[in-house]
């Protein structure tokens, strides 16, 4: 019994060596080269030190197509300010959001204003809180892994973090993005809509779900308000009309609009066009100019309210 527990240790210690070392020599690899966040999908990768920004923007894949293809220096441009994107693909929700926007605080880096382009499916599934697979594209950070513990990431999901992280492709790719189509909508289909709901709220609209990951709302609030950043909670435009949800979200965020910690906008609805998307859902490269220019500006300027916003339009 004895043998077979020193010849146990020896292993794991094995192990945990190469482990360490393949996950140092990642780190060399990544620290090679400049990263900007139309490259990769990873937020890390592009994260700098201690940097200003006019704002950070937080998201599902519905803000990062504001980085995709190169096309956040022309976002900067229309906006006339500098933005960080924190947004992540594969519906990666609250809790990730909560994650980034801590991280980036951390390495000191700064803004007034952080804006996040909010769903509000993600209150509603686990799939895209603590057991989305967001850290996959990540390098390995001893900090980052920390906020995954303490924010209850599932251990499925650090499994795989490490797991990715030793593999051949982590040191073969180049920074991983994705070529979105350059393509536009004719028309909407009813019968994708319908399949793209069931799959956004595939686990229900359970009140519970909701009461349960709403709280992050008021962690990233606070967040901000220690860094001296405003919020700006902004639901994003699709072709899939009325999402469930949306009253839920604006209510919570409102408990905040009389200390002047945040503000609401629900334009859910507000681009009817589908040449202005290349799916039922995400913006194309002409839409994501148009919502920066019609849309985020005015709200970025001080010069639109709640009330006002309701007259925003691509035309």
């Amino acid at each position: 019994m004895k043998e077979f527990f020193i010849k146990a240790v020896f292993f794991l210690g094995i192990n945990l060596c190469i482990l360490t070392l393949l996950i140092i020599l990642g780190r060399l690899t990544e620290k090679r080269l400049e990263y900007d966040p139309g490259d990769t999908e990873s937020s890390l990768l592009a994260m700098r030190k201690g940097a200003e920004y006019g704002f950070v923007l937080l998201g599902t894949s519905h803000g990062r197509v504001f980085s995709r293809g190169s096309k956040q220096p022309a976002v900067e441009k229309l906006l006339d300010k500098s933005f960080f994107n924190l947004s992540k693909g594969s519906g990666a929700g609250i809790i990730p959001a909560k994650i980034y926007l801590t991280q980036f605080f951390n390495d000191g880096n700064r803004t007034p204003l952080v804006v996040y382009l909010i769903d509000p499916w993600i209150f509603y599934s686990s799939k895209w809180n603590e057991k989305n697979y967001f850290p996959a594209s990540e390098p390995f950070s001893v900090a980052f892994l920390k906020g995954l513990i303490l924010n209850g990431i599932h251990h499925s999901v650090i499994i795989n973090y490490f797991k990715t992280k030793i593999e051949a492709p982590w040191f073969l790719k180049h920074p991983q993005s994705i070529n979105e189509p350059r393509e536009f909508l004719v028309s909407v289909d009813a019968s994708v809509v319908r399949a793209r709901l069931n799959n956004l709220y595939q686990d229900g609209q359970s009140p519970e779900s909701f009461r349960r990951y709403a709280p992050q709302v008021d962690e990233i609030v606070s967040i901000a308000r220690d860094h001296d950043a405003k919020m700006i909670f902004i639901v994003p435009p699709t072709l899939l009309g009325d999402l469930p949800g949306v009253d839920l979200v604006r209510q919570k965020i409102d408990e905040y609009a009389a200390t002047g910690d945040a503000e609401f906008y629900d334009f859910s609805n507000a681009i009817a066009d589908p040449r202005l998307y290349y799916d039922h859902d995400h913006l194309n490269r002409q839409g994501v100019n148009c919502f920066a220019k019609n849309f985020l500006k005015p709200i970025l300027d001080g010069v639109a309210t709640a009330s006002s916003s309701s007259r925003f339009t691509c035309d």
